[in-house]
């Protein structure tokens, strides 16, 4: 969710997704966006054969049209754009693309606001790189409703639980505070990373960063009837809040929620007891204080980029030197608004863990103070950082659990299974 690839992986992967097809001369040239971004075309465009000025038309759409793009090739002083529909029929079938050609007519959602452009040491290579660092406000609705319908989260914030209670109306109330999130994902913006040709040639420009600031800094969630989840929802945990148009649609805790620029509540290695179901038990870090039990019932049980039960069923004692004990502390736990909830057990495929920018001086502004004076200071957010997961004690929870660092989980029951994959589905 956090990761940070550096140029030279993010070619890598692109030169594994395409090694299986012919090469055409236009890949090195690619210049791709981090995700998809809505192009705005009032004069319509056309569609032509091949990136180049000379290339035959296939056809057109006329104007005003919205298209996602994922990237642009220039020729000529022209910009041929690839869609996101053709780039994954490219992908799946090897046929060659259609590129729009919008002589110029294009219309690309603006960039943020540029804070600062300064050296900085790349959380991969360790090599000095130029960065730009830029700033969003992000508006987030004072309250959200739950059970919802499942969606996507677009946006991501810490959010620290500061109180649970009731309201007139019976429902279920939680008080959060959001923070900074200080490496935010970029997608959606017409951030153009080098193609390929650039960064063999040493042109790689400048790493972009993204700070992401809430607005409002505090917001209510409101959960309607009974549910499983509420004792999930301990004053003093921090969660990874994901939204979708403002509105707060998944809740996050573990080490797969974790990042350094965005820290969050970890879990510690779990206890876990076998009724008709697996019930997992973890000690959460919090803001002030020892940590929290928490006691979870997962209604799906997967793993973090990949899911392999045989893999998940042989996790615990005894550890080698591949999969050590502190592995067991990065179990993660998501909470839908549908009140559903997954634990994603420490399966990786690869990835290296979340890196961090750093800008000396960036003089970002403190955020304003939301309206609830119990709201945690920025000064106890930040000791939060130094948290680190502790061992969770099978006592706290009573007879009959057992520890993951004593011995296997072993198998996963069917009720909570979820289908099994190669690549992270989760």
């Amino acid at each position: 969710m956090h990761m940070r690839f550096s140029l030279g992986l993010a070619a890598a992967v692109f030169l594994a997704i395409t090694q299986s097809f012919a090469l055409e001369p236009w890949q090195d040239d690619l210049k791709s966006y981090p995700g998809a971004v809505t192009m705005t075309v009032p004069q319509g465009y056309r569609a032509v054969a091949a990136p180049n000025a000379g290339s035959a038309a296939t056809g057109g759409v006329a104007g005003p049209t919205k298209v996602a793009v994922v990237g642009f090739v220039e020729a000529g002083g022209r910009r041929f754009y690839l869609s996101e529909e053709e780039r994954d029929r490219w992908i799946d079938t090897g046929a060659a693309p259609v590129w729009i050609a919008a002589e110029g007519g294009e219309q690309l959602p603006a960039l943020p606001r540029l804070l600062k452009r300064g050296p900085g040491e790349d959380p991969d290579s360790g090599e000095e790189v130029m960065i730009e660092a830029y700033e969003e406000t992000v508006a987030i609705l004072p309250e959200s409703r739950w059970p919802a319908a499942e969606a996507k989260a677009e946006k991501f914030f810490p959010a620290a639980l500061l109180a649970v209670g009731e309201d007139a109306a019976g429902n279920s109330t939680a008080d959060f505070q959001l923070f900074l999130q200080g490496d935010a994902y970029t997608g959606g913006y017409p951030f153009a990373e080098p193609s390929f040709r650039e960064l063999t040639s040493g042109k790689a420009g400048a790493r972009v960063r993204l700070y992401s600031r809430p607005e409002p800094v505090n917001f209510r969630l409101l959960v309607a009837g009974e549910s499983t989840v509420l004792p999930l929802l301990q004053p003093g945990l921090v969660f990874l809040a994901g939204f979708s148009e403002g509105g707060l649609v998944r809740l996050s805790i573990g080490g797969d929620a974790w990042s350094e620029a965005a820290p969050v509540s970890t879990l510690g290695a779990p206890v876990f007891r076998r009724d008709e179901k697996l019930v997992f038990g973890f000690l959460a870090t919090e803001v002030k204080g020892p940590g929290i039990p928490l006691r979870v019932l997962p209604d799906r049980i997967g793993g973090a980029d990949y899911t392999k039960y045989d893999l998940i069923s042989q996790m615990g004692a005894p550890f080698d030197e591949y999969s050590p004990a502190e592995t067991q502390n990065s179990w993660t736990l998501h909470i839908e608004r549908d009140l559903t909830t997954t634990l994603l057990a420490p399966l990786w495929d690869g990835r290296g863990a979340p890196g961090m920018l750093e800008l000396e001086g960036l003089g970002l502004d403190t955020a304003p103070p939301g309206p609830d004076p119990e709201n945690f200071t920025e000064e106890e957010y930040a000791a939060f950082r130094r948290n680190v997961s502790v061992k969770t004690d099978p006592a706290i929870f009573g007879e009959g659990w057992r520890s993951i660092l004593d011995g296997k989980l072993g198998e996963i029951p069917a009720p909570q299974r979820v289908p099994e994959t190669e690549g992270g589905e989760f």
